[in-house]
């Protein structure tokens, strides 16, 4: 069942996070994983936006996300992408899918999960 990650991310360091934006569609690839949107300035249909990125990632399932996340490869990029937002998190940035961050949708057929909440 696919499973869909959203990163909300907030840059404060634009040459840290550009490394990490030139490196991540190849190991994103590696894992099985398709970006499906990357938009610095999403416009919302309704209500108001925070002005951070939003970020939409697939993988068949939540495993394959999982090992795409915990990859040597993708936690060696990702110490720029921790390194360009705003304010460090206690949990050194790791993303985190735990298994209560994931939702089913009521007709079973895809899985939901925060990779990324970036503030």
């Amino acid at each position: 069942m696919t499973c869909y990650l959203v990163g909300r991310i907030a840059i404060h360091d634009p040459e840290r996070y550009g490394r990490y934006a030139a490196a991540f569609l190849p190991v994103l690839k590696q894992y099985g994983g398709r970006l499906l949107v990357s938009e610095e300035r999403p416009e919302p249909l309704e209500g108001e936006w925070d002005g951070r990125k939003l970020v939409l990632l697939a993988f068949e399932d939540g495993r394959a996300a999982r090992r795409w996340a915990d990859s040597p490869e993708y936690r060696r990029i990702a110490e720029d992408r921790i390194a360009g937002r705003r304010r460090h998190r206690r949990d050194g940035g790791r993303l985190r899918l735990a298994q209560q961050q994931l939702a089913i949708d009521p007709y079973g057929r895809q899985e939901v999960g925060i990779v990324a909440d970036d503030q």
